[in-house]
């Protein structure tokens, strides 16, 4: 292999220095070896002036003799050039002219499509591989936006700042990086001849000279990194800056991880962290530069800063006690991540709250009871239509054991897929999980399975409140809200494959935003891949949530133009579409074959769908559930605090452009607009309008809402500590004042609190219609010990009951589809005495004598 081939397989860094800045310099490149992957190697080019000190460079031979697959290349500029440069607009006091050398990469680095640009006032702190595959497209540079310009945006009216953008040829500060860290994309400017329009350029009056340059030539194809990439410390740390730039500029959670977790710091205040121990970040700085070829001249550095500085004179007081230090490490490390054990807290006091609600629940809804029999995995026969029991008698043992799974069947999967037209993963699951307790009939293995998968939707709804809020604390909201509501505690108790489907559109939109906020992640391939094809392989009302979240994801993407990124997320989705059609092709021909899918059709493209009427039943219960029967209320005070928030931020200075590049936005906008869409549609396909269908949009409801009220109390003032009082109230004051209403705590009979219990004694007879199941009175019919079930056109109640049975029997008339009703059961009977008990869904119950 070639030398040439050797570099283009290693990341090019280019700096630029002179003798002044050949120190830090040195420093920076430590920084960016030390943090690097074994798995990746540098190739510097460092561009000097042709009359550089060549004793310098034995400081830089030092770094590359330690790391042997580092590659140091001198570019020396001849003077030629830097004549040209002498003749251009003058640099800020502390930068310097070097740093137009920059300018010729095109011609200095003709092998190379990109490279990485960076200041010599840097440390890195990470690997910089994620950097150079960025995803930068057809742009020219990609940078991070320049805090300090970026105050501007803030005051449209700035006459200053139109002047200079008039002067200069320069649209507006939209769109303005900071040249510190670039991404340069060379191939294009060279295509473009971008280069040439920067010389062009020189004749100006600029006030951040090479800065300038780069932004006005290339303005219109700029991309922003994320504020990691070139966190500069001392601009955050300056109050009056922070308060206009975050969440205006950056997202505040933006600005929260740059800090703690930067990939690159930028020392860009005028004072560098070599002249003075009181910039921000200073001891990461030190810490890396004593680390260095240079240790020596950096320790004679610091003894004179440290004369005086007790901070730095107790710093270093402390690092001589290790017991000391690692005890004060410890304790920072405690109240660093305060906020995860108040998660842990949250989630145990929000879980033993579940516990609660389950211990509650004393009935079944019917299709609890499908559950229970499709997890059987004896396929061969359907155990909920009577037809399998006609004309004999039955005990409720027998029954028993088609809803419970054998010691014989357990860990059998064998027909489970012909039970339902439902897909089967939820299926598995819980024919898995009670196959550990074989013969049982218990709710608490199904209740269990539905808390864990609620404690990963209030993690991840904490990781929402993370990516679009910038209070750690604040965060918690969105999970709490949701947690205390009737909609999370009903699909809690709710023996169903709804939360898990909750949870699977949950994490889907999660790994959506995330790829919005921060770009593509390898180790999140397989993950976007498994969310989409286990959602659905749960329940094909997934896809009408992921269709939505997707379209409107790709649109966003091609509107930024990033089509790398779109391509990546398109093929691990494509991929789980083909997945579900070769495992699930049964499910399907079913799906299309019943009421479940022939209705949707008609719904969706038919004049039989839900019209308003759902909607308007959806909307009221959206409601109801996630604010406990205060929904109405709650909009309506969320409605006028948002029009406070509009009105004080003063919307007409909000640009499209601006907005295009703010993350907290353009997720709520994508969550928003998805939730609506798959709400109304689901509104118009449902077979029946029951809240399980839209149960899934609820987590959403409850973290657009908390994001809203947070933004909207800030604007009026209010502190975050008082804001999280504010919304913690709002769910716990509607549960206390109003009445909570759980669909699936209870069974569903019309009359729930008779307890037919005190018949047990009795036998039952049901008399229905061949083929009807019984799935709705199953549970209640494993109170007695003799069940006898015959169709209406073939009774026989003297050969079926003995008339020596003194107390009678219970006889059940189904009622669903059009049976025999009451009057005709006298017309052929002589029972002298028929008492109306009480009504059963699809069942009328009489007590006989």
């Amino acid at each position: 292999m070639s030398t040439t081939e050797l570099q283009k397989n290693k990341i090019p860094i280019v700096m630029a220095l002179d003798k002044n800045y050949a120190m830090p310099t040195c420093v920076a490149i430590s920084s960016i070896l030390s943090s690097k992957k074994s798995t990746t190697d540098y190739i510097f080019y460092l561009l000097v002036p042709e009359k550089f000190d060549k004793k310098t460079l034995a400081h830089f031979d030092i770094l590359s003799k330690k790391y042997p697959n580092t590659t140091i290349k001198w570019i020396f500029i001849d003077d030629s050039y830097i004549k040209l440069f002498n003749d251009a607009p003058s640099t800020p006091d502390h930068v310097s002219k070097v740093a137009y050398f920059r300018l010729l990469l095109t011609k200095i680095l003709p092998h190379h499509e990109k490279c990485i640009y960076l200041d010599s006032d840097i440390i890195v702190c990470e690997d910089l591989s994620d950097l150079i595959n960025f995803d930068i497209g057809d742009n020219y540079l990609a940078g991070v936006q320049s805090a300090i310009f970026a105050t501007n945006l803030a005051n449209p009216d700035n006459e200053h700042a139109k002047l200079y953008c008039n002067q200069v040829g320069l649209k507006s500060f939209d769109n303005y990086l900071n040249a510190g860290v670039l991404l340069m994309n060379l191939a294009t400017i060279r295509r473009d001849k971008i280069d040439e329009k920067f010389f062009k350029l020189l004749n100006r009056d600029l006030l951040c000279a090479d800065q300038d340059v780069l932004n006005i030539a290339c303005y219109e194809r700029i991309v922003f990194l994320p504020l990691k990439y070139n966190y500069q410390a001392a601009r955050f740390a300056d109050p009056a800056v922070t308060s206009v730039v975050v969440d205006f500029v950056f997202p505040s959670q933006e600005v929260t991880e740059a800090h703690e977790r930067p990939v690159i710091i930028h020392y860009l205040e005028k004072v560098k962290p070599w002249q003075s121990s009181t910039g921000e970040m200073f001891e990461i700085w030190q810490k890396v530069a004593l680390e260095s070829p240079y240790a020596d001249e950096v320790q004679s550095v610091e003894v004179s800063i440290r004369n005086g500085d007790k901070t730095s004179q107790h710093f270093n007081e402390l690092s001589n006690e290790k017991s000391e230090r690692g005890f004060i490490r410890t304790t920072n490390k405690i109240k660093k991540n305060k906020h995860i054990f108040l998660l842990l807290a949250v989630i145990i006091v929000l879980t033993a709250y579940m516990v609660y609600w389950g211990t509650q629940k004393n009935g079944f809804h019917i299709d609890e009871m499908f559950t229970f029999m499709q997890i059987n995995s004896d396929g061969q026969t359907r155990p909920y239509r009577q037809s399998d029991f006609y004309n004999e008698w039955l005990t409720s043992q027998e029954l028993l054991s088609h809803i419970t799974i054998s010691k014989e069947d357990a860990f059998t999967y064998r027909g489970l897929a012909a039970n339902s037209v439902h897909p089967q993963l939820y299926f598995y699951a819980m024919h898995t999980i009670y196959s550990f307790f074989p013969d049982t009939f218990t709710i608490w293995p199904a209740i269990a399975l539905n808390i864990l998968l609620y404690i990963g939707i209030l993690i991840l709804l904490y990781k929402f409140g993370l990516m679009l809020i910038d209070n750690k604390y604040l965060a918690l909201l969105p999970c709490i809200v949701w947690g205390v509501s009737s909609a999370a505690i009903d699909i809690v108790v709710f023996i169903r494959m709804y939360m898990m489907l909750t949870f699977f559109c949950v994490l889907f939109a999660y790994l959506i935003c995330r790829l919005l906020s921060r770009g593509w992640e390898n180790k999140y391939f397989v993950f976007l891949q498994l969310s989409a094809f286990l959602g659905v392989i749960t329940h094909y009302y997934f896809v009408v949530f992921a269709f939505f979240i997707f379209i409107f994801f790709c649109t966003l993407l091609i509107i930024k133009k990033q089509f790398m990124l779109l391509f990546k997320t398109t093929l691990p989705l494509f991929a789980s579409v083909v997945l579900f059609l070769l495992f699930s092709r049964n499910t399907i021909s079913l799906i299309l074959s019943t009421q479940h899918g022939t209705g949707a059709i008609e719904g969706l493209f038919g004049n039989s769908g839900n019209g308003l009427l759902g909607v308007n039943t959806y909307l009221n219960m959206i409601l109801d559930k996630v604010f406990s029967g205060m929904g109405l209320i709650t909009v309506v005070i969320v409605c006028i605090v948002s029009i406070f928030t509009i009105l004080l931020n003063r919307c007409k200075s909000i640009k499209i452009t601006r907005l295009l590049h703010n993350n907290t936005f353009i997720i709520c906008i994508l969550i928003g607009l998805s939730t609506l869409c798959g709400f109304l549609m689901i509104s118009q396909i449902a077979t029946w309008l029951d809240y399980r269908y839209i149960a899934n949009y609820t987590p959403f409801v409850s973290l657009l809402f908390v994001i809203l009220l947070i933004y909207a109390l800030r604007s009026i003032g209010i502190k975050s500590k008082l804001a999280m009082y504010i919304i913690i109230a709002v769910p716990l004051v509607t549960l206390l004042i109003s009445n909570i209403c759980l669909l699936y705590l209870h069974s569903d009979d019309k009359y729930t609190d008779y307890k037919l219990s005190v018949y047990h004694d009795l036998p039952v007879v049901i008399v229905n219609k061949e083929n009807g199941d019984i799935a709705a009175i199953y549970w209640h019919l494993l109170e007695f010990d003799t069940i006898y079930i015959t169709p209406v056109d073939n009774i026989d109640f003297y050969g079926i009951i003995n008339r020596s049975y003194e107390n009678g029997f219970i006889l059940i008339l189904g009622t669903r589809y059009g049976n025999m009703s009451i009057e005709e059961f006298m017309q052929i009977s002589d029972f002298q005495f028929v008492e109306f008990i009480y009504a059963l869904r699809r069942y009328n119950v009489f007590l006989v004598r």
